[in-house]
This record gives C-alpha cells, structure tokens and sequence, in this order.
C-alpha cells in the first residue's frame, strides 16, 4: 500500500509538471496548502492547514491522503480547511493535495501526527517518548518543544522544554501517588501540534536531594549553636532533619525542621566540653510503605564539626595560651583569632593557619577570645568563646647589686632582692667589650642576699656586672643597677724605690664612697691595717718601699668603703691584687770597720726570693772563713762567729741569690776589714 501512494504522489508530480509545460501564460497554478499544525483529541488526529488562495477560481476540492491509507477523503470547499482522522491510534504521515481546473493537483509537505509513548519504570520516574513530525519549527529554537502534564489538583502545565530534535524525555516524580497525564506540544503556523494524552498512576520513590551544610557556627554573644544549610532544589521537600552525633560516635535525630524555606537551626549547647558535629537531611511530603510510616528522607549532608577553642592564662609573662581544633566541613584557608579586652571592642589580633597561638595581654582583667574560621571559598563560622583571666605577680620592689669584690682570681658578687616579688633565681650578667650583656650563671634565691661566684672572670680588668629577676617560669624580668669591679695596677721606680699604686674607680654602690683603703702584701702576708687611706676622689698613692729590701714579692690591693646606703647596708668591695715588679738589686759596701760607725758587712738586697740565699768570705789565700744563708745576718769581721777576730785585710766574697722572676744573681768581689 506504502508503494502504491508513493507512485500516486509520482503521478500527481508529473501531471503538474507535464500541466506547467503545456499550459498558456494567463494559467496559473494554485499553490499547495500550507500546513499549520496536526492535534490530536482522544482517539482522533485533526488536521489544520491554511486556505489556498484562488484569485481565478479555479480550485476543485481538496484531497487528504496518508502514506498509509492513500485517499482518506475530498473536502470541495476551499475555506474548510480541517479534517478530523477518526480512531487513529498510531503515526500517519498525512499530506494534503489541491485540485484545480486548470493546471491539476498541488500537494503540501509530507509531515505526521505527534504521538508519544510513555513508560513508567516504577521507580519514581516516567518515559516520554514521541516522534519527530519533520514539520519546520517556529518560533525560538531554544524551546521549540514542550512538556505538558496534568495532575488532579493541578491543571495542565508546561513543566519543561526541549528542542526539535529531542524525542525523549525523563520526569521526575514529586507527588506521592497520583495519576499523572502527560502530552507533547510545539507551535505550529497559527496553532500548536500536540500529541496524544496518556497516563499512569505514578509514586514519588526518589528521596529528595542531600542539603548543603553552609555551616556550624556558635554566637560569641549568645552562646547558642546555630546549624545552617541551603534550600533544597525540589518543591516538595516539606523540612529538614537536624542530626547530632553525640560523644559515642553514633550520628541520632536532634529535631525536625519544617518547611523547605527553614534553612537554620538554634539552640542551646554546652560548648565548653569538646567540639559539635552535626548533619542535615531533607524529607518530602510523601510516605514510603514502611512500618511504621516514615517521610522519605535523604541521606544526610557531610558532617560539619564545630571549632573547639581550649586555653589558660600563665601568669609568667602575661600569656594566653589558645589551641583548637581544626573545623571540618569545608576545606580551610585561615583561622582568625579575635580578642575582646575588658576596655576594648572585639579585635582580630591574628590570621593563621595554625591551630595554636600564644597572646601576650598587657591589660589585667577578663580577656573573651573566639576563633573565627574562614573556607577558602569564603565561608565562615566561629567557635565556642573562652574566657582568660589576665593577672600578674607583683615584680620584686629590690633587685640590686650590694657588691661586686675580687677575691684572688675570681668576682664574688652580693645581690638583694625582695623576696616577696615575683623571683625564683638571679642570672647574673657580665658585659662583653662591644657593649652587650651575657649570662655567666644563676643562683637560686632562698634569701634576700643572694652571693654569686664568677670564677672565668679576668680580674686584671674591669668586670661589669648586672643581674636580671628570674620569675618563677622561668622568664628574666627586671634589671638591677650595673656595677664596675676596681682594678689595680702597679708602676715601681728602682731608683728610688718608690710604687706608685693607682686604680680604677669602684661604681654601682647605692651609698656613696666613703674612702679607699689601700693594703700591702709582703711576702704573702697582708698588713693588719691599711698602709693608707684616701678619699673617694683619690685613685691612686706613692708607696715608700726603700726599707723593704729583702722580701720575697711586695703586692697591693685597694678597698672601696661605702656610706650606709637606702637598704642599710655598708659595703667593702676588693680590687685585685698586683705585685711590684722591681728587677732584683744589691748594695754591697766595699769596707766596714767592726769597731767603728759600720761595725757589720752585710749587703743590702731588694726583691730577691727567700730562702735561696749564700754569702761566702774567703782570705787572700782562698780559705773561707765564714758563711751565712741569712741574708739578714752580716759578717762581723771573725773567724766563723768566733770571738777570734779577723785582722785587717782585703777579703774575698761571693753572694748568690735568686730573685722573684726566679733568675739566679751571683756576686764576687772584694771587701777591706779595717780596724
């Protein structure tokens, strides 16, 4: 039958063309009809199309054919321009030809009735499936198709589009269980194509969407935790579901939230035991066929946990010491830390990445701090707020060096301190040469006079000290005052035997410097009392050592004496102690007269080193006749201290010593005995 029309549309082509060739020049040919659109109504397909113009009067009638049927009918009246194809339940492909008198048929596109199938999986969607009609669509490309469906309780309504040439299409159910129409329709010229209607009971099984946690935050104000998320996509989302996820682990239902608008949930927690985590689902208006009931639910969202600040204060420097917990929900790109000061507004002292910080606050009083949390897609929350209460030991009202005294190679240094202050130890500093302090040691302080001890000090130069308060963390506080060690030097003049002693001045007493005691060594022996006194402007003095010949060493080492100072203490601080570096000499006369104004030979010796002494005499013939290893004891001019005297003669004598630098001296000479 498909053959036998197609060679009729042949046919009728043919006579037209063999009509155009044969016909004369006032012949015109009507043109074919114009299709508007093809509807259908229940079982039946109507058929719409333009009237064809006929200036000459010269049409006959219409004739509507299907590929399928062939001739369905003939319509002679020219502006009748609809058909209706009674009880037609499949695709046609319907063509309209014109007949005239003159030039013969003129017939319109090839174009099909819109019809759609529709399959229901049971799964809480329908099918739609039609055919494409090849008829030239109008209008915007963008939305040429669309899809119309009908509810009980609501009338027919395009809930989608799609383009021309899409012939499938996937609708999501949101009713419960209902009977649902649906029909395909797309303008046509002057009407619209539509498809036939079908229907099926159809039940919402798809859960809505999973919510999107924006986020947990908690009110620094307040105190209340606050869960928000965004508005489910579906319009039949009836509410929400808060879930909690207590400290087992186990995720438990905390409170339902109605409406798809109610995006946030209030309430109050305890946030000071730990972090929060929480989770959102949605639920539509339909019940599943559980027992009992149940709203469909969605699964529930990423859990989001809240931020977790902990934190103390230490006393010891005046710091905050602030750690939390890193919030999750959303990736991170900084944490900010916001402190408000009992007389200051909220401030936001630091951004960070950490999950730590320590604040110093130099303001006593109760400090708030909150961590604000900041996604790297701008999102933000807050955790639980803490409250620090910032105090402050009181620092010691004393810390001040008494003394700072030599003490052979080493500095022994006093220091007071109010023990009723903040103080566990005392660092003791000594200064470097470019002006910079360092740390030669500590002493813990169980009294207020704290003595100290430094053994690598150079004693030979001035020693400047400070000490620095140790409170009980361990943290150096205040300074004391700087004092400056007294430092002694020595310049001897031979000639005249003279030392003269100078020395540097002695600085950090609180009082003021009474005098400077100045104090002779001889021979490892120190004078009982001072072989001088100055005042506290004299630095230095002219020591007399002409009647100190025969001695080991002679040394010196001034004192500093303090006036009583504002703490009641007076005190005495050393200097070092220097030596006279005489080269070693001796006076040997070269005659004596026993009986006479110099009864005794006995040289004079400067700085030579006891006991290594020896004095031989011998006569002109080179016996000895006396010898001593005193060089205090002279020859008296006899035999060996015998009472047999010498007589008058020139004797031979040696001398040996040794002096302080240690160096052998040796004396040979001649000495007259006169009578």
């Amino acid at each position: 039958m498909f053959h036998r029309h197609i060679c009729l549309l042949f046919t009728f082509f043919m006579v037209i063309g063999l009509s155009n060739a044969n016909a004369k020049s006032e012949k015109v040919l009507l043109p074919p009809p114009v299709w508007e659109c093809i509807q259908t109504i229940g079982a039946d397909v109507v058929l719409n199309w333009s009237v064809v113009p006929d200036p000459g009067s010269n049409f006959v009638q219409y004739e509507v054919h299907s590929l399928e049927d062939g001739l369905i009918t003939t319509i002679a009246n020219i502006n009748t321009t609809s058909y209706t194809h009674v009880g037609i339940n499949s695709i046609k492909n319907y063509f309209i030809v014109v007949i005239d008198n003159v030039t013969g048929p003129s017939s319109s596109l090839v174009i099909q009735n819109l019809r759609m199938t529709l399959n229901n999986p049971n799964n809480g969607t329908a099918i739609i499936n039609w055919n494409n009609t090849n008829f030239p669509m109008a209008g915007p490309p963008a939305r040429p198709v669309d899809i119309n469906r009908n509810l009980p309780t609501i009338p027919w309504m395009a809930i989608d589009s799609v383009t021309s040439n899409t012939v499938l299409y996937r609708d999501t159910i949101d009713v419960c269980q209902e009977l649902i129409e649906y029909q395909i329709s797309f303008p046509g010229n002057g009407c619209d194509f539509t498809s036939n209607i079908i229907g099926d009971i159809f039940e919402d099984k798809i859960s809505p969407d999973i919510p999107v946690v924006s986020n947990v935050t908690i009110d620094s104000l307040t105190g209340l935790v606050s869960i928000n998320w965004n508005q489910n996509g579906q319009p039949d989302t009836y509410g929400y579901i808060v879930y909690l996820q207590n400290a087992a682990g186990n995720v438990i239902e905390l409170d339902t939230v109605w409406g798809i608008g109610s995006t946030s949930f209030t309430y109050s927690e305890n946030t000071s035991l730990g972090t929060l985590t929480y989770s959102i689902a949605a639920f539509d208006s339909c019940f599943t066929t559980s027992v009992p009931a149940t709203y469909q639910t969605s699964a529930k969202a990423d859990i989001h946990t809240t931020t977790f600040l902990q934190g103390y204060f230490d006393p010891c420097g005046s710091l905050g010491i602030l750690d939390w917990t890193a919030y999750a929900g959303w990736p991170i790109d900084h944490y900010e830390v916001f402190v408000n000061a009992p007389t200051g507004p909220w401030t936001l002292v630091l951004s960070t990445n950490a999950l730590q910080h320590s604040e110093i606050f130099t303001e006593t009083g109760f400090h708030e701090v909150v961590i604000g949390i900041v996604g790297v897609n701008g999102e933000k929350s807050f955790s639980n707020k803490i409250t620090l209460n910032v105090s402050t030991n009181p620092a010691p009202s004393v810390n001040y060096i008494l003394t700072a005294s030599v003490i052979g190679q080493q500095v022994h240094i006093r220091h007071l301190v109010d023990t009723s202050g903040n103080v566990s130890a005392i660092a003791f500093e000594r200064q470097r040469k470019d002006g910079s302090f360092y740390e030669v040691g500590r002493e813990n302080v169980f009294l207020p006079v704290t003595s100290f001890i430094d053994e690598e000090a150079n004693v030979e130069e001035v020693n400047v000290y400070r000490a620095i308060i140790v409170d009980s963390c361990g943290f150096l506080t205040t300074i004391s005052d700087t004092v400056y060690t007294t430092v002694l030097g020595i310049v001897g003049d031979s000639v005249n035997y003279i030392n003269t002693v100078s020395w540097t001045p002695y600085i950090g007493f609180d009082g003021t410097i009474q005098r400077y005691d100045l104090f002779r060594v001889v021979d490892g022996q120190i004078s009982p009392s001072a072989i001088a006194s100055v005042g506290p402007n004299t630095y230095s003095y002219d020591d007399n050592v002409l009647n100190e010949f025969v001695r080991n060493e002679l040394c010196y080492y001034v004192v500093a004496v303090e006036n009583t100072n504002s703490y009641g203490y007076a005190e005495r601080a050393n200097s070092n102690l220097d030596c006279s570096e005489f080269t070693p000499t001796v006076f040997i006369p070269n005659a004596f007269t026993p009986n006479g104004f110099n009864p005794i030979f006995i040289p004079k010796y400067s700085y030579m080193k006891l006991p290594l002494f020896q004095m031989r005499i011998y006569d002109r013939w080179g016996e000895e006749i006396y010898q001593t290893e005193d060089p205090l004891k002279g020859w008296n001019g006899y035999y060996d201290d015998s009472y047999q005297p010498a007589p008058d003669d020139a004797y031979i004598y040696t001398i040996r010593f040794y002096g302080i630098d240690d160096k052998q001296m040796f004396f040979k000479g001649h000495v007259n005995l006169l009578r």
